[in-house]
């Protein structure tokens, strides 16, 4: 089944173009989380979509359900598979680091999705989580934006936004200290 994201990937794409500054803001705060990586660390972004952040943070592989999104992270180079975060198809302690934006909203199990990740990062490795919190202003930006528009196939009217402390329990819960 075909979703927004297969459907609509080249306009998802262009947003990051129309809104360079958000994207240079996001990029910039995961770098000076990230700090640097050594070239033989196994890096991936779980929601790789369509490229944008592991090419600009020269990530080798990248995991995305939407095959329509993969086909242009392909063509930035990223090494991709179609797979869902909540069941990764991937070796126990496979990554050193595992980044994840605005993917939480996305899951179907975000318990499960946290305990496949920590299953597949290293003992000691990290993992990069950015997120909308629901609990700010932002966050009730797009719920009131797409609560409006449920009826529409916009990108975030399947989203469900997650608070911190959700999102902390889970973690915690899947392992991550």
């Amino acid at each position: 089944m075909k979703t927004s994201f297969d459907l609509h990937t080249l306009e998802y794409d262009s947003w990051y173009d129309e809104h360079s500054k958000v994207f240079d803001s996001e990029l910039a705060a995961i770098n000076k989380v990230l700090g640097h990586i050594h070239p033989e660390q196994r890096f991936i972004e779980i929601g790789v979509g369509t490229g944008r952040f592991a090419q600009a943070l020269h990530i080798t592989y990248g995991v995305d359900p939407s095959r329509g999104m993969l086909e242009l992270a392909r063509k930035r180079n990223i090494v991709c598979v179609q797979a869902v975060a909540e069941s990764l198809p991937f070796k126990e302690k496979s990554f050193d680091v595992i980044l994840m934006v605005t993917v939480d909203c996305f899951l179907m199990d975000l318990q499960q999705a946290f305990s496949e990740v920590y299953r597949t990062l290293k003992t000691d490795s990290r993992l990069i989580l950015g997120m909308v919190d629901r609990n700010t202003e932002l966050g009730n930006l797009y719920e009131k934006k797409y609560e409006k528009k449920q009826h529409e196939k916009g990108f975030y009217t399947c989203a469900r936004l997650h608070s911190v402390k959700e999102v902390s329990e889970c973690i915690h819960e899947a392992g991550f200290r």
